[in-house]
């Protein structure tokens, strides 16, 4: 086998190899992101109906529960939705009449599935009392095309590329064979009794740069002295060059790696921490208190009339309302308090040394002056209100997930009792306000 073959089979087999590879691990990344996808969507939309039908589900109201459950066929693609009781009888259900009642939920992952429908569900309940079940399918035939037609594309393409390889591996194959003839002839001309032969020398790449040093050899040792050192001085540029390239390319990761911090951990809109940094300082500070036995607030708010503005001057209105609201709790409090965007129009604050009633009170006595300037939407102005919601640590519990609980039931009392805020007590329990 000839050097020019060996090199083109070379060239085409680690190509093909490594195209292998990467379409072998693009399809399976492809795969798992939209299976991903589409089981998270069907658990999401399972996850909000078990909280949509609660007070449905509590009041045995078919008609309601018919309405709700043809309204998330409608907007989510569900092949049927049907919401049982804590016994398993059906109280509503909508979607295919034919859908089957599978013998255990949720179904294991979309590709797996046998009938071409991804079955889930989500427990109806509150305050771990399980009050029923919706249930939910998902037609995956849509989820199988996709991932068909991109491996289709996909190897496609990857054929196409091999072939290119082929055809360029074939050209510079060719390129790179004729200079070294060249060389050869020469050598061989100087063998015969011929020095100062010169060899044709084209472009400046290194099959040139060997011409012009065979060239040199040929004429006088000193030349090939030259073109060393002319060699030497272009690796000291090239090393140079590099070494900038390096350090310009690491900067740039740097940014990149900072600009992905922020992003996962700010909101976009109001450039305050977001749920994941919010519960990550959570967590920090309730160590810290342990430590040093100092308490801490931590309070809940959401805007009232928040909709309205959505619904009437647009979400553009509401984006502009939530962040001159987050400028404003932002001075409101403390250097050390944090102050975090939830989500929509929840916002949480972490006061540091308010855990006692009377700091407690102090503190979340100035937050309600937030809201009473209006805020400017262009050239009108819209009253915002909040309730606010107030547990304390270690009083009203000792780990992130109870503090949490906790101040989001103190933050419904304050909005069902029109009050500014509200401080967590026992007697905010479910159980204990179906006794009032």
């Amino acid at each position: 086998m000839s050097f020019r073959l060996k090199t083109i089979v070379g060239v085409a087999l680690i190509e093909s190899v490594l195209l292998f590879l990467l379409v072998f691990y693009s399809l399976q990344l492809l795969k798992n992101s939209n299976v991903a996808e589409f089981t998270a969507r069907a658990h999401t939309t399972a996850t909000l109906l078990a909280a949509t039908t609660r007070t449905a589900v509590l009041a045995q109201d078919a008609a309601a529960l018919d309405h709700v459950l043809r309204t998330a066929i409608e907007h989510t693609g569900a092949l049927y939705a049907r919401v049982r009781d804590s016994a398993g009888r059906v109280l509503a259900q909508a979607g295919s009449p034919v859908a089957p009642t599978p013998t255990a939920l949720p179904d294991p992952r979309p590709e797996e599935m046998r009938d071409g429908v991804f079955h889930t569900f989500a427990d109806i309940g509150e305050s771990g009392v399980r009050f029923g079940r919706i249930e939910l399918g998902f037609a995956t035939d849509g989820l199988r095309t996709v991932l068909l037609e991109a491996s289709r594309k996909t190897v496609t393409i990857a054929a196409l590329e091999v072939m290119l390889v082929v055809a360029f591996s074939y050209m510079l194959v060719i390129y790179l064979t004729h200079a070294l003839d060249a060389i050869k002839v020469g050598a061989q001309r100087i063998a015969g009794g011929e020095p100062g032969y010169e060899v044709e020398v084209r472009g400046n790449d290194e099959l040139a740069e060997t011409a012009r040093a065979f060239n040199g050899m040929s004429n006088m040792l000193k030349q090939a002295f030259r073109e060393r050192m002319r060699a030497e001085a272009e690796l000291i540029a090239l090393n140079q060059d590099l070494e900038r390239r390096v350090e310009q390319r690491t900067e740039e990761l740097e940014q990149a790696y900072r600009k992905i911090e922020r992003q996962a951990l700010y909101d976009p809109l109001t450039s305050l921490p977001n749920r994941a940094l919010f519960h990550a300082r959570l967590a920090e500070t309730i160590e810290e208190a342990r430590r040093s036995g100092r308490g801490f607030a931590l309070a809940i708010l959401d805007f009232n009339g928040f909709k309205e503005i959505n619904d009437t001057l647009g979400h553009h209105a509401g984006d502009l309302a939530l962040q001159q609201i987050a400028v404003r709790l932002r001075t409101a409090v403390e250097p050390s308090a944090t102050v975090a965007r939830l989500g929509g129009d929840e916002f949480a604050l972490l006061l540091p040394g308010a855990g006692d009633l009377a700091s407690a009170t102090r503190a979340f006595d100035r937050v309600p002056a937030v809201f009473e300037h209006p805020v400017r939407i262009g050239a009108r102005t819209v009253s915002v209100g909040a309730s606010i919601g107030v547990a304390r640590y270690p009083q009203d519990g000792t780990d992130p997930s109870l503090l949490m609980r906790r101040a989001d039931v103190a933050m419904y009392s304050a909005k069902r009792r029109r009050l500014d805020y509200v401080l967590y007590t026992h007697t905010l329990d479910p159980g204990q306000l179906a006794q009032h």
